[in-house]
């Protein structure tokens, strides 16, 4: 069970002289849309002093079960509310950004930014289109500004080709299977879609590959920094 916060209530509704939600907004566990979802039918649990209702979502009808413990009394409207309100399944939350996004260059953070957005939108072909337009970004900051010849594939190729051995392999594993996902949210083929599953699965590569390129060393740089500032505070 997931404690919602009281204020996504639209509405108050008097419920066997107890206060009850009517309505409630938030995330569709389901298909993560934001909606309202409504509530008439409340259960009461007098042993538990609780309320219990289920109600579909409008967007795509799986239903969730809401719980209201210790309901307010409804002869007092200062007393509006609850002790705690609960939703099983829980509701989606928006995905927050990597850390260390600050690190990358500008025009590369508004790249991650978009497709981290769309995918938080739900858009799942939009998102793995702009996890390959965020990895086009990254190889274009990382190869020499004249070097633009070829496609994605033989660019990655260079990137790995400058990085050492050991390095070279995953870089190249995580960037193809960006580049793959790309391709399919960015051309219609019959049979084939993008599901919830490989959105997150290609912003999860994309954001290790990100992590490996700007944030890993940029972290590493700021711990060297602080031993060097502790080595000299203790040679003092």
């Amino acid at each position: 069970m997931h404690e919602i916060d009281q204020r996504c209530v639209r509405d108050w509704v008097d419920i066997s002289k107890q206060w009850a939600p009517g309505a409630v907004a938030t995330n569709c566990p389901a298909c993560r849309e934001k909606v309202i979802f409504q509530l008439s039918a409340w259960d009461g649990i007098p042993q538990q002093k609780s309320l219990a209702a289920i109600s579909p979502c409008p967007g795509c009808n799986q239903r969730a079960l809401f719980w209201v413990v210790r309901p307010g009394p409804s002869n007092d409207s200062s007393k509006k509310g609850c002790a705690c309100l609960l939703m099983f399944p829980a509701p989606h939350r928006p995905r927050a950004p990597m850390q260390g996004a600050d690190t990358m260059p500008e025009e590369l953070q508004e790249a991650y930014h978009e497709a981290l957005q769309t995918f938080n939108a739900g858009v799942w072909p939009g998102a793995a289109t702009l996890c390959r337009r965020t990895l086009e970004g990254a190889v274009a900051d990382l190869l020499p500004s004249e070097d633009t010849a070829g496609d994605l594939a033989s660019r990655l190729e260079r990137v790995a080709k400058s990085k050492t051995d050991d390095l070279a392999k995953p870089l190249m594993a995580l960037a193809n299977a960006v580049r793959q996902g790309g391709n399919l949210g960015a051309h219609f083929t019959k049979g084939r879609r993008v599901t919830p599953e490989a959105a997150e699965a290609l912003l999860n590569l994309t954001e290790y590959l990100l992590e490996y390129v700007y944030a890993l060393p940029a972290m590493i740089e700021a711990l060297q920094k602080k031993l060097a500032e502790g080595a000299a505070k203790e040679t003092k």
